[in-house]
């Protein structure tokens, strides 16, 4: 027997959509878990299972689901009643309601735009074959869409190795940066270890025939020195400069900037540290204390007498 599910798409849709799940499929899909469909010719999203049924469509062949995300339920059933009951009271769609309630991580879809995340360094033994294609695709371009990604790779759904590249924490998605979340990347400089202080005249000795990274140089260590007479610096700190500050002062391109550092005289670097966030395993709901109790009890009673 054919088994389908209605999903919700994070669009403004006026209804749900059904989809045929695929025979090997069927003990994985599940309500309120996250599967991969495509709608329309091309595009592909992150849609969420509302109801599992085995009645057919009379007027159209449903695609298949293409993937589940999800190995247990993301959203309860009351969660679900919650969306419902939203859309008819504001007089909006499913679609928009799991929008606004779901982080952009969890409703990927083509258009999505992912950027480095320049905070992580790239460990090899982390990434699979496809999780380092698409890292390289973004060492060579600042941000890619997931369609773009698509064609440079040539992973027909990359959605999944995409949501895995978040959960490592390599990549960033432009709507959380939008929505308000984005780590501070600010890109510094600094005279490498090596060459501090003694090492300063062999630096400029090196560069007789580099104009463009002599003048970085140059301007450097004025502005660590106006830094120096202003007492900007945190004693014990080490002594750095905005990347974007030293170029403008000087109007060298990023690649002298570069070069400086392929030659072991400056360090290029981010001033922040991603912190590892560990995934809870535990039951999203928990067993309230006394005083949440009570305060649950009262606020049912309240809503047996009133409905706002």
């Amino acid at each position: 027997m054919q088994h389908y599910a209605e999903v919700i798409l994070p669009l403004a849709l006026p209804q749900n959509y059904t989809y045929s799940i695929p025979p090997l499929m069927v003990h994985e899909v599940a309500v309120g878990k996250r599967v991969i469909v495509q709608f329309g010719k091309r595009k592909l999203y992150t849609a969420l299972v509302s109801s599992v049924h085995q009645k057919a469509p009379k007027d159209f062949k449903p695609k298949d689901i293409l993937e589940v995300e999800d190995q247990a339920p993301i959203i309860g059933k009351k969660q679900l009643q919650l969306w419902q009951w939203m859309a008819d009271y504001y007089l909006c769609t499913m679609g928009e309601v799991m929008t606004a309630a779901l982080p952009a991580g969890l409703k990927l879809a083509s258009e999505t735009v992912v950027l480095k995340n320049h905070l992580k360094k790239i460990v090899d033994e982390e990434l699979s074959d496809h999780e380092f294609l698409v890292m390289e695709a973004l060492e060579a371009q600042e941000s890619l869409s997931i369609k773009e990604i698509s064609d440079i790779t040539g992973l027909k759904n990359p959605l999944k190795v995409i949501q895995l590249l978040l959960g490592k924490h390599y990549i960033l998605l432009e709507e959380e940066l939008k929505t308000g979340y984005r780590p501070r990347q600010k890109r510094m400089v600094r005279i490498s270890e090596k060459y501090n202080g003694e090492g300063m005249g062999a630096m400029f000795e090196e560069l007789a025939r580099a104009p463009k990274q002599k003048e970085l140089l140059l301007a450097y260590y004025k502005l660590i020195g106006d830094a120096d007479r202003d007492g900007d610096w945190e004693e014990g700190a080490p002594k750095a400069i905005v990347a974007s500050k030293l170029l403008k002062a000087t109007g060298a391109s990023d690649s002298s900037l570069k070069s400086l550092e392929e030659k072991g005289f400056m360090e290029i670097f981010y001033d922040s540290t991603t912190e590892e966030v560990k995934q809870s395993e535990a039951d999203p709901f928990f067993d309230l204390n006394e005083f949440q109790q009570t305060a649950f009890n009262e606020l049912k009673e309240h809503f047996s007498n009133k409905d706002v």
